[in-house]
């Protein structure tokens, strides 16, 4: 089996797909932009992390 794990600027998702390539399990949570100000935006690293906890979390806690 292998694990995907992208973190963008909108979603941390997470998917297993078994040695074939066929998707077994998916799992996102979004995250926040902060805009402070027009053209300026920002993200919560801590929250950031969280989410990646979050979404390998429910990967390795779900049966399949």
């Amino acid at each position: 089996m292998y694990l995907a794990l992208d973190v963008g600027t909108t979603m941390a998702k997470t998917v297993l797909f078994n040695k074939d390539g066929h998707e077994l399990l998916v799992s996102e949570k979004p995250l926040d932009t902060i805009i402070r100000q027009k053209d300026y935006y920002e993200q919560n690293p801590e929250q950031i992390k969280e989410t990646i906890y979050d979404v390998l979390r429910e990967q390795f806690t779900s049966e399949l």
